[in-house]
């Protein structure tokens, strides 16, 4: 047979229309023909199997599909639950006399120490940069919260120490994540709380968090 097919399988009937035949091998992804009405055994599978491809191609480029999964991205869920977490305890904090704080305010004083704690520490430990780490802690400062003094033992580093007000704030933010949490449990139930808690342990563990 001609054109380079003559030891391909016997062909099997296969209707078509004289304009849908090509005349290419099917190296290149092409359908191959042995003749006009004929189409070379296997061909037929390989069609099937590409426009299958095409139909899933199609399903996850359909709009609402692809917005369901956007919506239900772990990253997404992550970031919903702390921002009600946030919110929450910004509210209790705010009812509590402290109505300057906003909930950007708590990555300052979540991973404050007891005994002060130097900015790039504070930085490091809330995952932002220095320089957005230094204007939280000059707000709080601004609000008597906070001090900001040369560090004692390295002066060429700025060192955080809480106030009397600013001691105060951190019992009344520890006694706000008390009741957040509470509402937690609530809503997912203790076990549900609890297993959670481990699992983002699990992943701070995994990638180095403070």
């Amino acid at each position: 047979m001609e054109n380079g097919i003559s030891n391909l399988p016997s062909p099997i009937p296969y209707p078509l229309s004289p304009k849908q035949y090509l005349k290419r091998t099917d190296r290149g992804g092409k359908v191959a023909l042995d003749s006009p009405g004929v189409l070379r055994k296997g061909a037929g599978d390989r069609v099937a199997k590409k426009n299958k491809k095409k139909k899933k191609r199609g399903k996850a480029s359909d709009p609402e599909a692809l917005h369901a999964r956007l919506r239900s991205n772990l990253g997404r869920l992550l970031g919903y639950g702390t921002g009600v977490f946030n919110d929450r305890a910004v509210s209790n904090l705010q009812l509590r006399g402290h109505a300057g704080l906003r909930a950007s305010h708590l990555a300052v004083v979540r991973n404050m120490s007891v005994d002060g704690t130097r900015i790039t520490e504070l930085a490091r430990r809330a995952g932002m940069t220095k320089q957005a780490m230094g204007q939280l802690v000059r707000e709080l400062c601004e609000q008597g919260y906070l001090d900001l003094a040369t560090d004692p033992i390295d002066r060429r580093a700025k060192r955080v120490t809480y106030t009397a007000s600013g001691r105060q704030l951190a019992l009344h933010a520890a006694e706000s994540v008390t009741e957040v949490e509470a509402e937690f449990k609530q809503a997912m139930g203790k076990g549900g709380v609890k297993q959670l808690r481990k699992l983002l342990g699990r992943l701070v563990d995994a990638f180095g968090g403070g």
